[in-house]
């Protein structure tokens, strides 16, 4: 879009003006919050003790960010889909397939996806809410190579995809007359795509603002992206993003918000781009804001507009595309009826400045004891000198009559209920946060060290844990997967090939990728520990082996019941199922239950593996195929691999009898 009007030019500028100070101000009051949040995070300094006390901090933020932190990623990025995607109707099917490969493809090889979630994890958990921005990223490089002979088909496909003829010798005549063969030394201009995908990352705090009124971004009437680009990067996507004036952005002195160079203070580090000024002119930063605004369209209604301003200088205004701001927010805690939420620094710095406090005293008290103080008369013709330095074995000189002019100064004894104390609050913490020592695998002893009662602890400390997983897999996954989803439909434009298993590769086309589809989370359901899963998948292994022997429930369980209880073992180990069980499906319904006694999984009556006629009847028999008492063909046989498995889940022997 050209630049604006002068008329209208004047009014954009006063409504960012206006929009953007407003916007600023709110962040202001905010990132004192986020820069008390990082001091506490690292530990660093805490209130002001006397000359010569210990200035130890207590670290509980970092430690229960980072005890959270790894049970978090284990969840998103684990072999599971946490967000799986369902087709509406049937002839969406193959559109879902076909879409949830392609986002684990772009997971796994376009996007840094385990750095990803490991920061907008840990900046919701630390600063009340996680940012990130979604786009898609079109680079390309135009470059002329010379062919010295390129034949009429493939000099065809080039122009197709965008390529220019530049120059070339003489025509290939064709032997038969007619059209010409091809070209000889012919020069070609062509567009090699560079990069051409989605494009994710988390904002850093303090660089996202929004207007004061806004409790979503979604509907928010003013959004902004704080970054600092250099001129040269800015000329480097100027065609793309329809800048201009580039030559009139002032030149301005460049620094970090207040808030990152609190942060690097607290580190001991200087603002990096402190002093930018100096460099070379392509390489000078400048401060960019990319303004997402609705603004009045000629008839009438709001129109989403991409503003962006380079040291206060208009240089961009267009249409925003994405018809919404490309950022999502999560938090950990939400305080209703309101963008910002609540992180785990709010709760959990009291009990840092508290614990902090005692550990402070306690320390000075065992310096005190020791090294005790010593009370002495004046004038009492004690060597002082000898007294202070205080090496083992030396002597010190008493006058006669003042051997006892020193004593040591007596200090009470430390009781038991400062100990007590500090357990009481490392107890009301962990209430508190829903992370406790039993899960960090910190506490050597419980009061209930029995199996059963061990679990149950993890199950009810894991409630917390699990309703922050459901938060950040609704405000956050869901609907970055919706736009993944939304932006590969409008954006890929050719044909390509997946390879989604080492022995199976996916063909995909952009009109398959169409359809309607919904997202389910399928996190926060219910424990995410992985050895409950195990046990509770291996009792309904055998509950359905069981019902599958007898004569009622041989209708009712089919080999996809056992398939996907097994599947679940199989990830709940952490490994991917499908390189150790198939779907029956996909072999075409090749293993089942049959009537009168037969099938693969050994209804009663199923003779042993390998034999072909009456076996052992009753229940409990889980033998491979055979005939039962009733049938009269021979079962077909279950792979030895598969039943292994069965059998080790079962804890049966190699007969295949229930124990």
């Amino acid at each position: 879009m050209p630049k604006p009007q002068a008329g209208e030019y004047a009014r954009i500028r006063h409504h960012l003006d206006k929009a953007l100070e407003e916007a600023k101000a709110w962040d202001e009051v905010k990132a004192e919050d986020r820069k008390k949040a990082y001091r506490y995070y690292r530990a660093r300094k805490l209130g002001s003790p006397r000359p010569g006390q210990p200035k130890v901090v207590s670290s509980d933020v970092l430690d229960a960010v980072e005890a959270m932190l790894p049970d978090l990623l284990e969840i998103f990025a684990g072999s599971e889909e946490p967000v799986a995607i369902k087709p509406r109707t049937t002839r969406a099917t193959d559109s879902a397939r076909l879409n949830k490969h392609l986002l684990k493809y772009q997971r796994e090889r376009q996007l840094n996806w385990f750095e990803f979630l490991y920061t907008w994890l840990k900046d919701g958990l630390l600063y009340r809410n996680g940012i990130c921005r979604w786009g898609w990223k079109y680079e390309e490089r135009v470059h002329e190579e010379r062919y010295e002979t390129i034949f009429l088909p493939e000099l065809r496909q080039k122009l197709d995809q965008g390529a220019e003829l530049v120059s070339y010798d003489q025509e290939i005549p064709s032997p038969l007359g007619g059209q010409a063969l091809g070209l000889t030394n012919a020069v070609i201009r062509e567009i090699e795509v560079i990069t051409d995908q989605p494009e994710i990352e988390v904002i850093p705090p303090g660089n996202f603002l929004i207007s004061r009124s806004s409790k979503a971004i979604k509907n928010a009437p003013f959004v902004a992206l704080r970054d600092f680009p250099t001129r040269y990067e800015l000329r480097q996507v100027k065609e793309q993003l329809g800048y201009f004036d580039l030559n009139a952005i002032p030149k301005e002195s460049v620094s970090s918000t207040e808030e990152e160079q609190s942060s690097f203070q607290e580190i001991g580090r200087e603002d990096p781009y402190a002093g930018d000024d100096e460099g070379p002119g392509q390489w000078d930063r400048v401060e960019r804001f990319t303004c997402y605004v609705l603004w009045p369209g000629d008839n009438g209604e709001m129109v989403p507009m991409v503003a962006t301003l380079a040291n206060e200088r208009l240089i961009g205004w267009q249409e925003n595309v994405f018809k919404e701001p490309p950022f999502l927010s999560w938090s950990p805690i939400l305080d209703t009826h309101k963008f910002e939420g609540i992180s785990l620094v709010d709760l959990t710095m009291e009990y840092q400045h508290i614990k902090t406090t005692l550990w402070r005293a306690l320390l000075s008290f065992m310096a005190h004891q020791t090294a005790p103080q010593h009370l002495y008369e004046r004038d009492a013709g004690v060597d002082l000198n000898a007294l202070l330095a205080g090496r083992p074995h030396s002597l010190i000189g008493v006058d006669p009559g003042k051997l006892g002019a020193v004593r040591a100064l007596e200090r009470p004894q430390l009781g038991q209920d400062v100990w007590r104390f500090i357990e009481f609050l490392e107890a009301g913490k962990e209430q508190r946060l829903g992370v406790t020592r039993l899960n960090q695998g910190l506490m050597g002893g419980s009061l209930n060290d029995t199996a059963r009662g061990m679990m149950s602890l993890m199950q009810k400390a894991d409630k917390r844990l699990r309703l922050i997983a459901r938060l950040f897999a609704e405000m956050g996954l869901k609907p970055l997967f919706r736009r993944l989803i939304k932006m590969n439909q409008d954006f890929i434009d050719q044909e390509m090939v997946l390879g989604v298993s080492e022995s199976e590769d996916v063909t995909l086309s952009p009109e398959m990728l169409g359809g309607d589809l919904d997202l389910v989370v399928n996190v926060g359901l219910g424990n995410s520990d992985s050895a409950m899963t195990i046990q509770q998948m291996q009792q309904l292994l055998g509950i359905l082996l069981q019902v599958g022997q007898t004569p009622q429930g041989q209708g009712l369980i089919t080999p996809q019941n056992i398939y996907h209880v097994v599947r679940h073992i199989v990830e709940a180990m952490g490994r991917p199922g499908a390189q150790f069980i198939t779907d029956p499906d996909e072999q075409g319904g090749m293993y089942g239950f049959a009537p009168n006694g037969q099938g693969a999984y050994g209804a009663a009556g199923a003779g042993m593996p390998g034999q072909a006629g009456p076996g052992p009847a009753g229940p409990g028999v889980v033998g491979p195929p055979g005939m039962g008492p009733g049938g009269g063909a021979v079962a077909q046989e279950i792979p030895p691999e598969l039943m292994a498995r069965l059998q080790a889940a079962q804890g049966q022997g190699p007969g295949g009898v229930l124990n």
